[in-house]
């Protein structure tokens, strides 16, 4: 989906390692989060001590993590979009 690999490793190590700490520290997006990559991938692995640190370091609840088959079914999603955009978006772009 984008033209160079450098900026697509940037932009996924920029979002899983800086936008989605961001992310749960705005109010209301607690609810969402464990359908997030992040989230998912925390709830299949029962790994939420990021979410807890971040937590009692701020005002905010932690976010609830969702089952683990929740959590597979979310990641599977994510790769299944990202399977059909790819297949999709280059073949338009390098037909022009």
């Amino acid at each position: 989906m984008a033209r160079s690999s450098f900026v697509a490793i940037g932009v996924v190590l920029g979002y899983f390692l800086f936008v989605e700490y961001v992310l749960k520290m705005v109010p209301g997006v607690n609810a969402v989060y464990p359908f997030l990559p992040g989230g998912a991938t925390a709830s299949l692995t029962s790994f939420d001590f990021l979410t807890g640190a971040i937590a009692s370091q701020t005002a905010l609840t932690p976010a609830t993590m969702v089952s683990p088959v929740v959590g597979a079914a979310t990641l599977v999603a994510y790769t299944v979009i990202a399977a059909i955009l790819a297949l999709f978006l280059p073949l338009r772009r390098d037909l022009r």
